[in-house]
């Protein structure tokens, strides 16, 4: 609202702009601990809904040329094939029960959970 008039100057979606925060602080923090200057290391990004497909966007327009992974959390074979290697993980699930093994992740790794977290996650 206007401080003066008190007309209407602007509108905000909620959805639209917390699938333009969440990418954007996973980016800071990946920054932040160094993860970006990794080039050879894939990003596997666990989870195919809107939020996947927003930080895989953004991560993809960020740092263009990385190898950028997208694994559904409903698909264990495939979320162990991507952890395979090192890898920095963003873990953007809605699931309420851990959609990663520990065993499967390998050392040297980075898990980010930007997502408030309800059970997803690491299990072990």
């Amino acid at each position: 609202l206007d401080r003066q008039t008190g007309e209407l100057v602007a509108t905000a979606d909620g959805e639209a702009v917390t699938l333009l925060r969440t990418p954007a602080g996973t980016i800071a923090a990946l920054e932040a601990l160094g993860e970006t200057q990794v080039l050879g290391t894939p990003m596997v990004i666990v989870g195919r809904g809107r939020q996947g497909r927003a930080h895989e966007q953004a991560l993809s327009e960020r740092y263009p040329g990385r190898r950028i992974l997208v694994v559904s959390s409903r698909e264990p074979t495939a979320i162990r094939a991507a952890l395979r290697e090192r890898a920095t993980v963003i873990l953007v699930s809605s699931s309420n029960t851990p959609v990663i093994d520990s065993e499967w992740v390998q050392p040297g790794s980075t898990i980010v959970r930007p997502r408030r977290p309800r059970g997803a996650g690491v299990r072990g």
